[in-house]
Parts: C-alpha cells; structure tokens; sequence
C-alpha cells in the first residue's frame, strides 16, 4: 500500500455513525441532498439496478431510496466497517465490502450508476475507475459523477487541511471536464 492509501485507508476505514445521522435527520442537509440528487437521471417507475460506488456508511443510499424506490440498490465501499453500518439500517439492500477499481459486477448488468465524492480519493485512479464503472453499464445506461469544487473555498481548506483530501486539488470544473470529454 503506498503512502497515500495508507492515509485514505486511515480516515475512511471506520463509520462514523454520528455523521451518517446527522446527514439523514438535519432538515436543511436533508433538502439539500434531495434536490442534488433528484437531478440523477433515474425514472422512479423505471425500475433496475443502481449502483453506488463508495456508498460510505449509506446517506446517499438513504435518499436515493427515497427518490427511486423501484430501484434495486447496490453499494460497494472499500470499508467493510461501513458496510457493516450500512447492513445494520439497510438489511434488504445489496452491500459490497470491495474495491471500487475491482469490482465484482458482471458488464453491462447495471441500469445507473452514482459515484459522488470519490474520485479526489483516488486521485490517480480517476480514469480508471469511470472506465470500470463505464463497463458495468447497460447500453441506455447513466453514470452520474458528483465532486467537489476545489474552487470553492470550504473545498480548498479542506483539501489544504487533510492529507485524505489533497486529491481534491485535482477537482477543478476544467480539470473534471476534460476527464469527462475523454469519455464522450
């Protein structure tokens, strides 16, 4: 494991329950995230697989559940810890201890896929992991990509402040759109 894995591995290793509550139960995070991800182009009467790479500890799966409950939810997380959380809330859902660059879903079995605020923690994988998620999809299928701004100054401090974060110096709204361009 290089250095920075180590310090990925450090800080996102464990749940952390009391974050995982306070995005479900605070009313202003709670719009806020169902407005975000309301956007995700997924027709609740559609129904299908939706995959969410670093599913975390579930806040996304939570509101995602909420928005398109016709869907079958799969998450993956490098974490068994937070998978492990996930299970305790989300028993019906399908939850992966795994390796996002590696991941053990047959091609083109996935209608939709989430990746959000990942890629700056992979930052030398961020091709390689939208290759593998591209792979997973079906024909009509739809990856949406959610990241922060390092532009944004909340975002700069942070990835200042936390050597976990760094990464996100590389999430500039140019930076992402030509990663994005080279995948059509």
């Amino acid at each position: 494991m290089s250095e920075t894995e180590d310090v990925q591995w450090l800080l996102h290793k464990y749940a952390d329950e009391n974050r995982f509550a306070n995005r479900i139960k605070n009313p202003y995070i709670y719009k806020k995230e169902i407005d975000l991800l309301s956007q995700f182009p997924a027709q609740e009467e559609e129904g299908g697989i939706l995959l969410e790479i670093g599913c975390g500890e579930g806040s996304n799966a939570f509101y995602l559940n909420k928005l398109y409950p016709n869907y079958k939810y799969v998450g993956i997380d490098y974490s068994f810890e937070k998978v492990v959380h996930s299970k305790k809330s989300y028993s019906e859902w399908a939850l992966i201890a795994g390796d996002g660059l590696n991941l053990p879903i047959k091609e083109k079995s996935v209608d939709r896929i989430l990746i959000r605020d990942v890629l700056h923690h992979l930052d030398s994988f961020r091709e390689e992991l939208i290759c593998g998620a591209l792979k997973l999809l079906r024909e009509d299928g739809v990856l949406m990509i959610i990241e922060g701004n390092v532009k944004e100054p909340f975002s700069r401090i942070f990835s200042m402040i936390y050597e976990a974060e760094r990464g996100m110096r590389n999430s500039t709204p140019e930076k992402f759109g030509k990663l994005c361009s080279r995948f059509g």
